[in-house]
């Protein structure tokens, strides 16, 4: 859940607290470092799906596709699935893509067509394998359908007093582009 929220959260953060903000600067970049650097902070991460699975995310490797303008995370993870009385354990390893878009009246930003590109599940019998691969799938898929990756705060909001304009991959980095001044928030 949270692991694309703290990237973006972290995007629009060290955007709000640059004292350039106040001169009118509209363009703001992170490179895939600074973006992994701010998802480190915020793991593990757990996601309850179905009352029979616990998805604990561990690490995650986010780089950015230009062409495609989408962000790649290769994900680890631990998977605890409730069957009967004995719980099973596994390990997987999910990737996910995603593109990033701001919906404005709601000041929030979700994943654009989120698609789990890749699963492989580490020690878990045969006979599980569909039914955990499907469960990882449906979870992560459902939950950012549902839930923004952030929405501004109000203190956000006032920080950085213009709202998102846009938000795009180039050249191998984020950037994130701001209203122009006297663009008002509601």
């Amino acid at each position: 859940m949270k692991l694309f929220i703290f990237l973006v959260a972290s995007v629009l953060l060290l955007a709000a607290n640059d004292k350039n903000i106040k001169t009118q600067k509209l363009l703001y970049t992170f490179n895939q470092k600074e973006i992994n650097s701010a998802i480190k902070e915020h793991l593990p991460h757990s996601i309850d799906y179905m009352y029979i699975f616990n998805i604990k995310l561990l690490k995650a490797e986010t780089r950015f596709l230009d062409k495609e303008n989408r962000l790649v995370s290769a994900i680890d993870s631990n998977v605890s699935m409730f069957i009967g009385t004995i719980p099973k354990r596994f390990e997987a390893k999910i990737t996910m893509s995603s593109g990033i878009h701001y919906v404005t009246g709601t000041e929030s930003l979700y994943l654009n067509k989120p698609k789990i590109e890749n699963i492989i599940i580490k020690d878990i019998d045969a006979e599980y394998t569909n039914m955990a691969n499907s469960a990882i799938s449906s979870a992560l898929l459902a939950y950012y359908k549902k839930y923004p990756v952030y929405v501004l705060s109000a203190e956000d909001k006032k920080e950085i007093g213009r709202g998102v304009k846009n938000v795009v991959i180039k050249d191998k980095t984020l950037v994130v582009t701001l209203n122009p001044k006297g663009y008002v928030l509601k």
